[in-house]
C-alpha cells in the first residue's frame, strides 16, 4: 500500500470563557479578555467537595465496611494567608476555589475519592470504595499532576497578584478500616488506620513544591517513577523512624525487567522468535500473548526482546487501568515511542519530535495534524470532530508504517491491552488489517478473557508446572529452601511467577523466613501473609465483582481455600447463589473441584481466598466463622468425630467462646488419642483463652494441657497444669478431683518424689465418696506400681488385686488392663516368669480390644523382658521391636527410652557391646531430655557395666556409682541390687575387698525386696569375688545356692554363668578333691546354655576341659 495524504481534521463546537463570555482557542488555559483561568467559574470554595469526588450517603444506604489496602494523599496549599491579606474575602474565596478545583480534577482522573479538606488542605484516597491493581501508582501520578496545574495557575496569580502558591504532598500506602460513619443527618464514607496518618505526617515533612512517600508506596510504584530516599525520617506520634522517599519524576513505559533468568517458557519464546523471521522476510501478522494477571507476559516479553537484531526496528505500547475511557490513550503510548517523545518532555519539545520524524520519513504535515497529535498526546485540546479524528489518526499510522518498514523490519509491542481505550482499538485494528504483506511484527499482550477484535494468532500463557516453581523460588532467594517452608509457598503461589516473586521478596524483607545454616526456614506463621503488591491486585479484581459474586467470595473465602456448596449455602441462603459461583467460575476466581460426596469448588490461588478474608472486618470474618462451624456441625453431625478439627477452626476465629471452647476441648482430646502431640497442645491451648469465663472448662483445659505435658516427658509442665486444674475444678466434683490428683501423683513417682507421689495417691483415695469403683481401681493401680518400685512386692500384689477387682466390678477394662500388667510386672520381678507372661498375655488381649496401642506397646515391652531373662533372645527382640515401632509412630519419648534399654540388655547379654553402648547411650539422651529420673540411674548402670565388660573398669566404676546415688535419691530398690553387683564386677580385677563390699550389698537389697532371680545372681558374683581372693569355701558356698535359686527361674544365662563360676571354683579344690570332677559336666552345661543363647562373649570366657 501507498502512503495516503491525511484529511484535514474538522473542528467541533466553539469554546467560550465561562466566566466573561468570550471565545475561547482549544490551547487557551487562560481567558485572553479577563485573565481568569478557563477553570475558575466553575470553581468551588474550599470545604465543599467538588463534583465527582467524596461520597455522601444518606442513613440506609448499604455501603460494605471492609478492611483494604489503599493510598492516602494530603495536600497542603500554603502561602494562601498573604493573599488573603491583600484580596476581599469573596475574590480570595473565589480563587482558592480555582486552585482545589484544578487540585482535585488529577484526584478525579485517577479515581481517587476526596475525603475531607481541612483548611488550605485535602485529603484523597485511592483504592477506596474500589479497589484498582496500580492504586498507588494512581495516587503519585495525582500528585505530579497537581503539581503541574498548580505550577499554570501559579504564573496567573503572579502576573495578578505577585504571589505563588505552593504544595506539599505526603502519601502513604497500607491497610484501613473503610465504611460509613454516621451522625445525625447523614452517613459518611471514610477511611480509618494508621495509614492516614503517616500521609498527614509525610506532607508536614515535605519541601514547597515535593512529594513524600512511604516504603510500601515506593515498593508499589517504583518501576513507574524514579524516587529519591530521604532515609529513615523521624515523624511526629511515630514510635520508630520510617523510610521516605521524594518523588522526582515519571519513568517512561518500561520493558519488565530482564535481569532475572527466564524459567519455562521456551517453546512460548520460540514462537515469537519464529514469527518474527517470517515477517522479517515480509509475512506480516498479529500475536496475541494471553495469560492471568501475574503469570509472565511481560517478562516473556523482556526475554524476546533482549534477543533483537540490530536490523529490526521496534515501537512499544501499553494500556493502563486508569485510561480506559481516555481516547486514544494506547495509541498515545505507541505515537510516544514512535516519535521518541518521552513522558516528561515539554509541548515543544514534543512538536519538534514529531515534525522531526515526519520529516525523517519523508512525511508531510499540516498544521491542523500535529495539533491533533499533540492533543493525542495530551499536551493541547484541538477540539477537533472525534469521526475526522480517527481518520487522521489511521492514516498518520498508516503512512508511518509503511515509511518505517521500507527501511526495515518492524516490531509493535503493545502490552496490557485488555486496558485499551475503544477509539485507539479501531485504529489498531485498520492498522493490523494491512500487516499480511509488510515485514512488521505486531504483538499484543492482555490478560486470558481479552479477545482481540483482530485476527491474530493466540499464544496462552499457563501457570508454571511445580517443578519449574521450584526452580523460581530457588534462585529468587538465593539458596535451598525448607521442604515444608517451600510446600507452603508453593500452595500459596500457586505457579503464578508474580506471586512468587512478589512472596519469596516479601516473606525475606519482613523476617517472616531466614537463613539457618544456609537453608531458608519459616520464622513464624506465614498464614495470611499477602504481598502488597498481590494485595492491590488481587483486591481490584474483587472490587470488580458485581455485588452477588463479592458477596459469595467474602462467604466463600471464610469457609476455606476449598469449600462446600451445602455449607456455603447455609451461610449465603440467597436463590442467585449458584448463579454467583457460575460467574466466579467463569472469571477464574474459583473452579469446581468434585461432586462425590460433596459438591466441591476450590479458589484457584490460595492468595486470592486469603485477599478476600483479609478485606472483611475482624467482627464480620468472626460471625461468619461460627455459622460456617455450625453448618458444619449440623451437616456433617454423625460423623462429628471426622469434623472436630475443622469445626474447632471455625469456632475458635469466631465470637462465641462457649462453643470454642468445647470444640477445641474435643478437638484436643481427639489429636491426644491419636498421639498428635503438637496439635493436641495447640487445641488445649486455644480451649484454655475462650475459657476465662468458664472454670470448668478451663480446668478441663488445664487437665489436657498436662495429660499431654507428661505423654511428651515436660514433667515440671505437667504437674504445673494440674495444679492449675485443680484450682478451677469445682470442688464438690470428688471423682474430678480424684482423677487430677491421682494424675499429679503418677509425674511425682516418675519424676523420683516417691514421698510426695504417696501423699498425692493417698489424697486422691480419700477424696473419693463411696461407690466410685473405676476411680478407687485407677489410683490403687498407681499405688501398687509405687509399692512394687519401692521393692514392696508382697504389698503391690494385694493393692493390685483389689485395683482389678474393682475395675472388673465397675466394667473398667482399661484399669483391669493396667492391673494385670503390673501384676505381670510383680510376678517377673519375684522371678515368676510363667506366671508373669500369664497376667501380661492377659492384659495384651485387653489392651489390643481397646485399640489402645500405648497399652499394647508396653506389655510388649515386658514381655521382652521376661524372654530375655529365660534366654528366649529372638522372642524379646521381637517383642520390643513391636513395642518400639508403636512408641516411634506415637511420640512416646519415655517409652521409646525404655524399648532401647531392654534392647541394649539383650545385646550386653549377647556380648555385643557395641550395639549395647549405643541403645544404652539412646536411652539415656531419651530419658535425660524428659527428665526421667528412674531411667536416667537405669541406663547410666547399662552403660557402667558395658564399660566394665569392654575393659574400661574406671569408667564403669564412674557410671555405676553416680547411678547408686540416683537410686538412694530416689529411694528406689528395685533395680539398686543390679547395680551393686555391677559394682562388685567393676572392682574385681583392681580391689577385691571394695569387690566383696559391693557384692554382699547385692545380696543384702534382693533379700531385703524379696527378689530372688537377683538375689540368686547377686550370689553368683559374691560367689566369684570370693574366689578371686582365694576364699573357696565361701565361694562355693554362694555358688551352689545361687544354683539352687536360678534353677528355679527362668534366668537360663544367669544360670549358666553360675555354672562356669561354680566350675572354676571346683577346679581351685585340691587335686585330690574329689568334688573337681564335677567342672567338666558343669562347664559342658554351660557351653550349651551360651550356644543355645548365642552369647558367644560368654562361651568364650569358660574355664578351659
Amino acid at each position: 500500500m501507498r502512503a495516503r495524504k491525511q484529511p484535514a481534521p474538522t473542528r467541533s463546537a466553539r469554546l467560550t470563557c465561562p466566566a466573561c463570555g468570550a471565545r475561547l482557542r482549544p490551547a487557551h488555559r487562560f481567558c485572553p479578555n479577563c485573565g481568569a483561568p478557563v477553570s475558575l467559574a466553575t470553581a468551588q470554595p474550599p470545604g465543599a467537595t467538588p463534583r465527582g469526588t467524596g461520597l455522601q450517603v444518606s442513613p440506609g444506604t448499604a455501603v460494605h465496611e471492609d478492611r483494604r489496602l489503599v493510598s492516602v494523599l494530603f495536600a497542603d496549599l500554603s502561602g494562601s494567608t498573604p493573599l488573603g491579606e491583600r484580596l476581599d474575602p469573596e475574590d480570595l474565596r473565589r480563587i482558592l476555589g480555582a486552585f482545589f478545583a484544578a487540585l482535585v480534577r488529577p484526584i478525579q482522573r485517577y479515581e481517587g475519592t476526596v475525603e475531607k479538606y481541612m483548611g488550605d488542605a485535602v485529603m484523597a484516597v485511592f483504592g477506596a470504595p474500589v479497589s484498582h491493581e496500580d492504586d498507588a501508582e494512581r495516587t503519585v501520578r495525582a500528585a505530579l499532576e497537581m503539581q503541574g496545574a498548580l505550577t499554570l495557575l501559579n504564573d496567573w496569580l503572579e502576573r495578578e497578584h505577585g504571589l505563588r502558591l505552593a504544595l506539599r504532598v505526603g502519601i502513604s500506602s497500607g491497610e484501613v478500616v473503610s465504611g460509613l460513619l454516621a451522625n445525625d443527618v447523614q452517613s459518611a464514607y471514610t477511611v480509618v488506620g494508621d495509614t492516614v496518618n503517616t500521609a498527614q505526617r509525610l506532607e508536614s515533612i515535605a519541601a514547597p513544591g515535593a512529594i513524600v512517600v512511604g516504603p510500601t508506596t515506593y515498593r508499589l510504584a517504583a518501576r513507574a517513577f524514579e524516587f529519591e530516599p530521604l532515609g529513615p525520617t523521624a515523624l511526629k506520634g511515630k514510635a520508630q523512624a520510617v523510610k521516605a522517599y521524594r518523588v522526582i519524576r515519571s519513568k517512561d513505559d518500561a520493558v519488565a525487567d530482564g535481569s532475572t533468568p527466564l524459567i519455562g517458557r521456551s517453546a512460548e519464546l520460540a514462537l515469537l522468535r519464529q514469527a518474527l523471521a517470517g515477517s522479517v522476510l515480509g509475512q506480516g501478522r498479529a500475536l496475541t500473548v494471553a495469560g492471568e494477571a501475574g503469570v509472565g507476559k511481560s517478562r516473556l516479553i523482556a526475554e524476546f526482546l533482549m534477543g533483537l537484531g540490530r536490523g529490526v526496528d521496534r515501537w512499544m505500547a501499553r494500556g493502563r487501568s486508569y485510561d480506559r475511557q481516555t481516547a486514544y490513550a494506547v495509541l498515545a503510548s505507541l505515537l510516544r515511542s514512535a516519535f521518541g517523545i518521552r513522558q516528561a518532555d515539554l509541548e515543544p519539545v514534543a512538536r519538534a519530535g514529531i515534525e522531526g520524524r515526519m520529516h525523517e520519513l519523508g512525511l508531510d504535515l499540516d498544521h491542523a495534524t500535529v495539533r491533533l497529535l499533540l492533543d493525542v498526546l495530551g499536551y493541547a485540546s484541538a477540539g477537533f470532530d472525534p469521526q475526522a479524528s480517527r481518520r487522521v489518526l489511521t492514516e498518520v499510522v498508516r503512512n508511518l508504517v509503511l515509511r518505517q518498514v521500507a527501511k526495515g523490519p518492524l516490531l509493535i509491542v503493545a502490552e496490557d491491552l485488555h486496558w485499551i481505550d475503544s477509539a485507539s482499538q479501531l485504529v489498531l485494528a485498520d492498522l493490523i488489517a494491512e500487516l499480511a504483506s509488510l515485514p512488521c511484527l505486531f504483538i499484543a499482550t492482555g490478560r486470558s478473557e481479552w479477545q482481540p477484535p483482530w485476527s491474530s494468532t493466540r499464544v496462552e500463557l499457563l501457570t508454571l508446572d511445580e517443578t519449574e516453581s521450584r526452580r523460581m523460588l530457588a534462585q529468587r532467594l538465593g539458596g535451598e529452601v525448607d521442604p515444608s517452608l517451600l510446600e507452603t509457598m508453593l500452595l500459596k503461589s500457586g505457579g503464578n511467577a508474580f506471586f512468587i516473586e512478589q512472596l519469596a521478596d516479601a516473606l525475606r524483607e519482613s523476617g517472616a523466613i531466614a537463613r539457618d545454616g544456609g537453608v531458608w526456614v519459616g520464622r513464624q506463621s506465614l498464614a495470611l501473609v499477602v504481598p502488597d503488591s498481590v494485595q492491590e491486585l488481587l483486591g481490584a479484581r474483587i472490587d470488580g465483582l458485581g455485588s452477588g459474586p463479592a458477596r459469595v467470595v467474602r462467604a466463600a473465602a471464610v469457609v476455606g481455600r476449598t469449600f462446600w456448596y451445602r455449607v456455603l449455602e447455609r451461610i449465603d441462603p440467597s436463590p442467585s447463589l449458584a448463579v454467583d459461583l457460575d460467574q466466579l467460575i467463569d472469571q477464574g476466581f474459583v473452579e469446581r473441584r468434585g461432586i462425590d460426596p460433596e459438591v466441591t469448588h476450590a479458589f484457584r490461588h490460595a492468595l486470592i481466598q486469603e485477599v478476600a478474608y483479609l478485606k472483611q472486618l475482624l467482627s464480620q470474618r468472626r460471625r461468619l466463622h461460627v455459622r460456617v462451624a455450625d453448618a458444619i456441625a449440623d451437616l456433617f453431625k454423625q460423623r462429628a468425630d471426622e469434623y472436630v478439627d475443622i469445626i474447632a477452626y471455625h469456632y475458635a476465629r469466631g465470637d462465641d467462646d462457649a462453643k470454642a471452647s468445647a470444640a477445641l476441648l474435643r478437638a484436643g482430646q481427639r489429636a491426644r488419642r491419636l498421639y498428635a502431640i503438637d496439635e493436641a497442645l495447640a487445641y488445649f491451648r486455644s480451649a484454655l483463652e475462650h475459657s476465662t469465663a468458664d472454670p470448668a472448662a478451663s480446668a478441663d483445659a488445664w487437665e489436657g494441657i498436662a495429660d499431654v505435658e507428661g505423654f511428651a516427658g515436660n514433667y515440671a509442665e505437667a504437674a504445673a497444669g494440674y495444679r492449675h486444674a485443680l484450682a478451677a475444678h469445682d470442688p464438690a466434683d470428688d471423682r474430678g478431683r480424684s482423677r487430677l490428683l491421682r494424675k499429679l501423683g503418677v509425674v511425682h513417682q516418675i519424676t523420683g518424689d516417691t514421698p510426695q507421689a504417696l501423699r498425692t495417691l493417698t489424697e486422691a483415695r480419700e477424696v473419693l465418696s463411696a461407690g466410685a469403683d473405676r476411680e478407687q481401681a485407677l489410683v490403687l493401680l498407681e499405688l501398687g506400681q509405687v509399692y512394687w518400685q519401692q521393692g514392696s512386692y508382697e504389698q503391690s500384689r494385694e493393692t493390685l488385686l483389689t485395683a482389678a477387682q474393682r475395675a472388673e466390678r465397675a466394667g473398667a477394662d482399661d484399669a483391669r488392663a493396667d492391673a494385670y500388667k503390673h501384676l505381670g510386672t510383680v510376678a517377673s520381678l519375684g522371678g515368676d516368669t510363667g506366671m508373669a507372661i500369664d497376667y501380661y498375655e492377659r492384659s495384651l488381649q485387653l489392651y489390643e480390644a481397646r485399640a489402645d496401642v500405648s497399652g499394647q506397646a508396653n506389655v510388649l515391652n515386658n514381655i521382652g523382658i521376661v524372654r530375655r531373662k529365660e534366654g528366649r533372645y529372638t522372642e524379646a527382640l521381637r517383642a520390643h521391636a513391636k513395642a518400639l515401632a508403636i512408641r516411634e509412630r506415637i511420640g512416646d519419648p519415655l517409652g521409646i527410652g525404655t524399648s532401647r534399654n531392654n534392647l541394649a540388655q539383650i545385646e550386653l547379654a549377647r556380648g555385643a557391646l557395641d550395639e549395647a553402648e549405643a541403645d544404652f547411650t539412646a536411652a539415656l539422651k531419651r530419658w535425660s531430655a524428659i527428665g526421667y529420673a528412674a531411667g536416667i540411674a537405669l541406663a547410666r548402670t547399662g552403660l557402667g557395666i558395658t564399660a566394665v565388660r569392654r575393659g574400661d573398669a574406671q569408667t564403669g566404676r564412674r557410671d555405676l556409682q553416680r547411678a547408686i546415688e540416683e537410686w538412694g535419691q530416689l529411694a528406689s530398690r528395685t533395680y539398686q541390687s543390679e547395680t551393686e553387683r555391677y559394682l562388685a564386677e567393676a572392682y574385681l580385677s583392681s580391689d577385691a575387698t571394695a569387690a566383696l563390699t559391693w557384692a554382699k550389698r547385692a545380696v543384702a537389697t534382693a533379700q531385703a525386696v524379696q527378689a530372688l532371680d537377683q538375689e540368686g545372681i547377686a550370689l553368683q558374683v559374691l560367689g566369684t569375688v570370693h574366689a578371686t581372693r582365694g576364699e573357696i569355701p565361701d565361694s562355693l558356698a554362694a555358688l551352689e545356692r545361687s544354683r539352687e535359686i536360678l534353677r528355679a527361674t527362668s534366668e537360663r544365662q544367669e544360670l549358666a554363668r553360675t555354672l562356669a563360676g561354680l566350675a572354676r571354683a571346683l577346679r581351685a579344690l585340691p587335686p585330690d578333691d574329689a568334688r573337681r570332677s564335677e567342672a567338666d559336666q558343669l562347664v559342658s552345661e554351660a557351653a550349651g546354655i551360651f550356644r543355645e543363647l548365642g552369647a558367644e562373649l560368654d562361651l568364650g570366657r569358660l574355664p578351659a576341659g
